[in-house]
């Protein structure tokens, strides 16, 4: 690791601190409207917080953007098909046509979850849907995390292939 990583996430954090007692000072000290009232973190008991917190960790597992010279043509980058393609080429060894492959299954069922967490979420109440959400995040993950070398796509790839789409959506 370069020491301009720590530095720059050092930073991060104290900017963050010094937004929140900013805003803390606009709200009390001025007439103008803060950007955000950090009264919301503390709404229903902390459970604003800790659903806040749960999207934050989920999406930064899937969404974690690409460096910025790859990431010309978009804004947005899904990181978690950019480090598997990177998974399977460079440790696996794997042709770009066969890597596609593999991963094709991600954007099919997240087809088909894109159809469903709609028609779900007005009939299931919210914190199940973000347990079940937060739970494929993490099983798609930790099968990629805990395949041996070896072996076969279908045992742990192919299943993280179809709870990555479902935790993004949920």
């Amino acid at each position: 690791m370069t020491v301009d990583i720590p530095v720059v996430f050092i930073i991060s954090l104290l900017l963050i601190i010094i937004f929140g007692f900013w805003e803390n000072y606009i709200k009390h000290h001025t007439l103008l409207p803060p950007i955000i009232d950090l009264g919301v973190f503390s709404r229903y008991e902390g459970k604003v917080t800790a659903i806040l917190l749960l999207v934050l960790t989920a999406g930064m597992s899937v969404n974690v953007c690409q460096p910025l010279a790859t990431c010309v043509v978009k804004l947005t980058c899904q990181g978690w098909v950019y480090l598997t393609t990177i998974w399977y080429q460079d440790l696996k060894h794997e042709s770009p046509i066969k890597d596609v492959l593999h991963i094709l299954t991600a954007p099919i069922v997240g087809i088909g979850a894109c159809i469903l967490v709609p028609i779900l979420a007005p009939r299931v109440r919210a914190p199940i849907l973000l347990v079940i959400g937060g739970f494929c995040t993490a099983a798609g993950n930790w099968l990629f995390a805990v395949e041996p070398v070896g072996m076969t796509y279908w045992i742990c790839e192919f299943l993280s292939n179809i709870f990555q789409p479902f935790g993004a959506d949920l």
